[in-house]
């Protein structure tokens, strides 16, 4: 399929996945689930997943253990305290293009949400 997938991460650890035809229609999602376009802060976690957040969601919006827990992963630590819903996507190939999400990221982006939802009693982490 053709498009643009996505799993979009609330801070209560849920995961919810989506695909989006167009990088139109990717926009639109990153609007509606993290905010406007200035707002938006793209995070390239590694080459092949990136992490959209809202660069305003600071306290007291809830942190997003999920979201540090991926970037802690990656980088070892997380260099800042993520806040509010984030959405990760595939890494573009020059650091400003949309990518859809592989399996193998996805996978790992959800055994990571799991693992940190069971280490914190946060409710999500199941699939929905």
């Amino acid at each position: 399929m053709v498009g643009i997938r996505y799993l979009v991460i609330d801070p209560d650890g849920s995961v919810a996945a989506g695909h989006a035809s167009t990088p139109d229609e990717f926009a639109d999602v990153l609007r509606a689930h993290v905010g406007d376009a200035p707002d938006v802060e793209r995070i390239d976690v590694d080459v092949d997943l990136t992490m959209y957040r809202c660069r305003r969601a600071f306290p007291p919006a809830p942190a997003n253990l999920v979201a540090a827990v991926v970037v802690t992963a990656h980088w070892g630590r997380a260099p800042e305290q993520y806040t509010g819903t984030v959405v990760f996507s595939g890494g573009g190939p020059n650091g400003h293009e949309f990518a859809t999400l592989s399996d193998d990221a996805e996978r790992y982006v959800r055994g990571l949400a799991a693992f940190a939802c069971r280490r914190s009693g946060l409710p999500g982490g199941t699939p929905r």
